[in-house]
């Protein structure tokens, strides 16, 4: 019996240490199981466990490396917040600093944008600030490789996340013509990740099937990441496209002329408003507000690229099934902003495919009934109304497709709360203008609208 029991300890503690080496001393002496030594054998398992060439030497890198992999995300969450506490620790230009830079892109894409939990994405997006901090111009060897996700975490849903991963771009960085350049330079590799997670969902690349998904959080993910993926192509189009602007802005000026100016004014300084409250805390400090248009310059390769994605948007039919989405209100909320800055960036594609922009958003947009969403919305559907009234008459074909809009401005939308009256202090002011833009003969062919919104000519 004693022989055996002495075999069972020596056969279990020889399996504590993987070390093939250390196996034959621990069968002779099982305490040396327990000891300080093999506690670094075992320690030092883990970098064994590596690939040799990621050139990770450290042992506490490697353990903590392998603990972000975990199921339980109050594990994961706490392996990103010691790594983050290791980089902070380590000089720049650390040996170890840059070997986990080359592991980083997958690593990061992952946590930031694949974990299901906020805590894990949010201790994520400090530990890569500090990681950009660090490693200083080394960063540009891994940058195109996630460039792509560190631009979709700024578009989290979760305030928090977003604001960090938005202040560690602004710290990286430091000023907003770096960042232009940023945009510019990786344009391709943005618009690529974008739409992989816009058409694909990450179905297989970053998803992490060791984490348990309910159907709630795999809603909330889907949600999450196509919000987050329309916003950077917003982003990109806002910030890097050049063709066509100053038509837009030629055309805005004279819509502004041949109309009340003092109603306009009033209406989009409304919207205006709104949308800086309701994006406050996704821009974090505001350093980069995605809201306000900056002059890059770009070249005709990167435009037609950035266009030839704007167009793939339209024509495969997504934006008409984003803005019809009635369980995901973040979706639509960013479909409209698409929208709306690509009205005013492209006219020229406005004009080329005006039935297939005008029709599902004012088709759908008047249906609206998150309070939150009303800002975005007002805003594309006075761009549309700005750039081409003639669109209202493209869809509002029939009385029929007069109902929505005339419940919304009469405000009798049945049992679900919806229409003018959810956000009154935006929409009355918003009212006035686009009345002023709508055809006579759309108003004519419903009595009803007719009656409600008659004005002077």
């Amino acid at each position: 019996m004693l022989a055996t029991l002495i075999a069972c300890c020596r056969s279990k503690a020889a399996a504590l240490v993987k070390d093939p080496a250390a196996i034959p001393a621990i069968r002779a002496d099982p305490r040396l199981a327990f000891s300080a030594a093999a506690a670094r054998l075992r320690t030092a398992s883990k970098v064994d466990s590596l690939p040799p060439q990621l050139g990770i030497e450290s042992d506490e890198l490697a353990v903590l490396l392998q603990r972000i992999a975990k199921r339980d995300a109050l594990t994961r969450r706490k392996a990103w917040e010691e790594i983050a506490v290791y980089i902070s620790k380590r000089e720049s230009g650390d040996n170890q600093l840059l070997a986990l830079l080359r592991v980083w892109p997958k690593m990061f894409e992952r946590g930031a944008v694949a974990d299901l939990d906020r805590h894990v994405r949010l201790a994520v997006c400090r530990a890569h600030g500090k990681l950009c901090q660090r490693v200083g111009r080394q960063l540009a060897t891994a940058l195109k490789h996630f460039i792509g996700s560190w631009l979709l975490a700024t578009f989290d849903t979760t305030p928090e996340v977003a604001r960090a991963a938005q202040e560690a771009l602004n710290d990286t960085f430091a000023s907003e013509e770096k960042i232009k350049a940023v945009y510019q330079l990786y344009l391709p590799n943005v618009i690529s990740f974008a739409e992989k997670c816009l058409y694909e969902a990450i179905s297989e690349n970053t998803s992490d099937a060791r984490q348990s998904t309910s159907d709630e959080d795999a809603e909330a993910k889907y949600e999450r990441l196509i919000s987050a993926s329309v916003e950077v192509l917003c982003l990109l189009v806002e910030k890097t496209a050049t063709c066509g602007r100053d038509v837009a802005r030629g055309a805005t000026r004279k819509i502004a002329t041949d109309n009340d100016q003092s109603k306009e004014a009033l209406a989009m300084a409304a919207v205006d408003k709104e949308l800086q409250r309701s994006t406050k805390g996704k821009d974090g400090n505001g350093a980069l507000n995605t809201t306000a248009p900056l002059e890059a310059a770009t070249t005709t390769e990167s435009d037609d690229v950035l266009k030839e994605a704007v167009m793939r948007f339209i024509h495969s039919g997504t934006l008409k099934s984003l803005l019809s989405d009635k369980s995901m209100p973040h979706v639509r909320e960013s479909a409209y902003r698409f929208t709306a800055v690509t009205i005013k960036q492209y006219p020229e594609l406005m004009a080329e495919n005006l039935e297939m922009i005008s029709k599902p958003l004012l088709t759908f947009a008047f249906r609206e009934s998150v309070a939150s969403n009303h800002a975005s919305m007002w805003g594309a559907v006075l761009r549309l109304s700005e750039q081409c009234p003639a669109s209202f008459t493209c869809v509002f074909e029939t009385t029929h497709d007069l109902d929505a809009l005339l419940q919304f401005l009469s405000a009798r939308g049945g049992k679900q709360r919806f229409g003018i009256v959810v956000m009154p202090q935006l929409s009355y002011p918003c009212l006035l203008p686009l009345l002023n833009f709508i055809p006579k003969e759309v108003c004519v062919c419903a009595c009803g609208l007719y009656c409600l919104l008659q004005r002077p000519h």
